[in-house]
């Protein structure tokens, strides 16, 4: 398909201020759309050559669509396995050939994932992606590609300045603040979060992405050890790059010291963090079907305040 004066290309770090002006036309359709910064695009390390980044532009370089491609790599055994690839699609709201914008990215990202497969010598690979119930257009476009949803994600928040309720650690175990500077803290964190999420696992690439980002500066890890020193739970507390409020990210405890109330704990306490930054508003998101996870947020005064869907394809 070829559209006149219309091409699809790498994204390329000189395309940020232009990747700016689409996502602020794109939210003034879909103000709760789920959109990192430009930046977050433009730097992140897995999209640092661009082959994973694609972007649909106008004769003047105008971006029309925007398509980035996340693979979530597997470590753990003898060789690195790749089992999903994570991605949007994009196009520019109500514009005349959105459907083919629409059409020129997807069959570009399919070609990326062909090369993945061959790359890996994966017989098959999910292609995933995480939408806001408002995004109908895009959702629907996806539908008819023949995607399905596999799971939705509660987004909740909470007032900061309303009380929080008093969780006491069990015995022995401590927390303490940490900026994960050293090698050391941030092997021992990733250990412990590919122990909880087996099946997203996350990178020192990925986690020092955010550990050299601007929301950092006043963001921490709030890390819980146990007697014996081992870190065995945490939780990140950070700001919002775009709007006034806090997010709370990663929340995680080993499986062996889950049903201990720690993980309230660690909530409380990246309340009370979030408050001492002068943030109103504490944000979050967690899958609908981790219902004990809701249970804790509930418990800890979050209410649910909108709904994104998960959608898979397997290529």
């Amino acid at each position: 398909m070829k559209m006149e004066n219309m091409k699809i290309r790498n994204y390329q770090e000189t395309d940020l201020p232009e990747l700016a002006s689409f996502f602020n036309l794109y939210l003034e359709k879909y103000p709760d759309a789920k959109l990192n910064s430009p930046e977050f695009y433009t730097y992140h390390p897995l999209l640092k050559e661009k082959d994973n980044a694609f972007c649909m532009v106008d004769a003047d370089q105008k971006i029309l669509g925007f398509a980035p491609m996340f693979p979530v790599l597997i470590t753990d055994g003898p060789a690195a396995q790749l089992n999903d690839i994570w991605t949007i699609i994009l196009a520019c709201p109500e514009h005349k050939q959105a459907e083919a914008i629409h059409e020129m990215l997807f069959v570009r990202v399919c070609e990326r994932v062909d090369e993945f497969k061959s790359e890996y010598h994966a017989h098959q690979i999910r292609l995933a992606s995480d939408m806001m119930v408002s995004q109908k257009a895009d959702i629907d476009y996806l539908l008819g590609k023949g995607f399905k949803p596999f799971e939705r994600m509660f987004v909740m928040n909470r007032d900061t300045s309303q009380g929080i309720p008093s969780i006491s650690m069990p015995d022995g175990v401590v927390l303490r603040q940490s900026k994960l500077e050293s090698e050391e803290e941030q092997s021992a964190y990733l250990k412990v979060y590919n122990a909880s999420f087996p099946q997203n696992q996350k990178s020192v690439e990925d986690l020092k992405f955010l550990l050299h980002s601007p929301i950092w500066e006043t963001g921490c890890a709030l890390c819980a050890y146990s007697a014996s020193n081992e870190l065995i739970g945490s939780i990140l507390v950070y700001p919002d790059g775009q709007n006034n409020a806090g997010i709370v990210d990663d929340v995680m405890v080993l499986p062996a010291w889950q049903g201990r109330k720690i993980a309230k704990y660690l909530v409380g306490e990246g309340l009370c963090y979030l408050r001492t930054q002068n943030l109103p508003e504490a944000r979050l998101e967690v899958r609908a079907s981790n219902i004990p996870a809701v249970s804790v947020y509930e418990a800890m005064g979050y209410k649910k305040v909108n709904e994104e869907y998960l959608l898979e394809k397997m290529l």
